[in-house]
């Protein structure tokens, strides 16, 4: 029994050492592509030795990598530390610009680990406001990173849709006592974040979060959900940090080998013009009102690829039953809020 046991810490160990390499070469290969520009992130719901969230093991043992590959050292040092560390969580000010970036560990508010992890997580919004307080008297804007964003899990909750496309229940992203206490810090500050960018679902898709603040989910590079591999490119206005456009790049599996290419731009796809932010709202509406509108973000909503993997799973495309609860998902971030919607649509 001994043996086994100094056998499974030596494996352990292992594991961790070839997670904290496999961070720093993935690191690594991004620096050289990029050059010296400092690299925004947001921690994910796989860095991690568990699998479950970035415990404080890990964050503790890739600190120095985010610090020094990725930010490239333009924050203070013990500052950064003393967020990620505990939390997975940090600001940033942009050298030469009035702009700070926020990437928040919002792993932590999806799951329910008991009062030791709500302390972290009161924690955590607690600092968040601060953040937003002191860039809104420093007279900065603010873009925040997040992996998990709020709101529904569309596609589980399209899954449970009965014969007349109506739901009782919604699964959330979020336990919903943290959603509500994010929500009201960020109506607190009007204007102020001009950027909210989110993953996690692996979709091509985007959610009014709070009023004027669309959030844009950037696809996966990994097709584990019936996605093929998408990344968004954006440009954006330098005298307010506003979005204007994006265009987005996919890797077509059906087509091997393959690579790269262009697949759509949002303001020749859906005509139209100005800050992106501004068209994210218009556009809720049109995709219920025009069907061609409606049509295309269904087509592309799985980057451009809708299938079986090998391993069996079966992922499935958007249909009209089911697109009330995707529609809904977009302008509905509360669990009865967007039941009443589907059921209405």
């Amino acid at each position: 029994m001994g043996a086994a046991i100094l056998a499974d810490v030596a494996a352990v160990a292992a594991m961790k050492a070839f997670a904290d390499k496999t961070v720093a070469f993935f690191m690594g290969q991004v620096r050289s592509t990029v050059g010296d520009i400092p690299v925004m992130f947001a921690v994910g719901n796989s860095d991690s030795y568990i699998g479950a969230l970035p415990e404080p093991g890990f964050l503790s043992n890739t600190a120095e990598f985010y610090y020094t590959i990725f930010l490239n050292g333009i924050v203070d040092h013990q500052t950064f530390l003393n967020t990620f560390t505990t939390g997975g969580y940090y600001s940033a000010d942009l050298p030469g610009t009035d702009l700070m970036v926020i990437g928040l560990n919002t792993v932590m508010f999806n799951y329910d680990f008991g009062d030791s992890e709500k302390g972290a997580v009161d924690a955590e919004l607690a600092w968040f406001d601060s953040q937003l307080a002191q860039a809104k008297a420093a007279g900065k804007k603010v873009w925040l990173l997040m992996h998990i964003p709020p709101g529904a899990d569309k596609y589980s909750t399209a899954q449970s849709v009965d014969a007349d496309g109506h739901i009782t229940t919604a699964t959330m992203m979020w336990n919903q006592d943290y959603q509500i206490s994010f929500l009201q810090t960020l109506s607190k500050y009007p204007g102020l974040i001009t950027q909210m960018l989110t993953a996690h679902t692996h979709m091509d898709e985007y959610r009014i979060v709070s009023p004027g603040v669309p959030a844009d989910t950037t696809p996966s590079i990994a097709p584990y959900f019936g996605n093929n591999p998408a990344f968004k490119i954006f440009t954006f206005s330098q005298d307010t940090f506003k979005s204007t456009d994006y265009r987005i790049m996919n890797y077509d599996l059906a087509t091997m080998p393959g690579q790269f290419n262009n697949y759509y731009t949002f303001s020749t796809a859906y005509l139209l013009q100005g800050f992106l932010n501004d068209s994210r709202l218009i556009l809720y509406p049109e995709l219920a009102a025009e069907n061609a509108k409606q049509q295309f973000y269904r087509e592309h909503y799985f980057s451009g690829h809708n299938y079986s993997v090998p391993i069996g799973n079966t992922f499935y495309p958007i249909t009209d039953k089911t697109w009330p609860v995707y529609w809904c998902g977009i302008g509905h971030m509360d669990e009865q809020g967007l039941i009443d919607c589907v059921n209405a649509y």
